[in-house]
């Protein structure tokens, strides 16, 4: 089933249609319509649902299908950023360390250098 996003972009396209197709049918006042008449009015608003349905299936598939698609990417990407995260952490842990170091170092100097 796969789908490009022309393929994607008419399904919307035809989906949009349908939509509206109901919308004028709901509009329709037949309360005083003939049994026959209110009988095929049913009928095509069911089969417009129906087409609206399997419309709504396609795009999800195409949809899920496309994602499924980058999903390697996506899991590629996002192990490079948790390896990211980690050295940063680890940078982080030197530059606390030297900063302490730093610290206790400066603060020897100036006992030292009190009179």
């Amino acid at each position: 089933m796969a789908t490009s996003a022309e393929d994607r972009k008419l399904l919307k396209a035809t989906l949009d249609n349908l939509f509206r197709m109901r919308d004028e049918y709901m509009l329709l006042d037949m309360r005083s319509a003939k049994p026959e008449t209110f009988k095929q009015y049913n009928h095509e608003l069911y089969y417009i649902g129906l087409a609206i349905s399997h419309m709504n299936d396609r795009l999800l598939g195409s949809l899920t299908q496309q994602m499924s698609a980058k999903l390697p990417e996506f899991e590629a990407a996002t192990r490079k950023v948790a390896a990211d995260l980690y050295s940063l952490r680890r940078t982080s842990d030197v530059l606390n360390a030297v900063s302490s170091s730093m610290s206790t170092i400066t603060s020897m100097v100036n006992l030292f250098k009190a009179p």
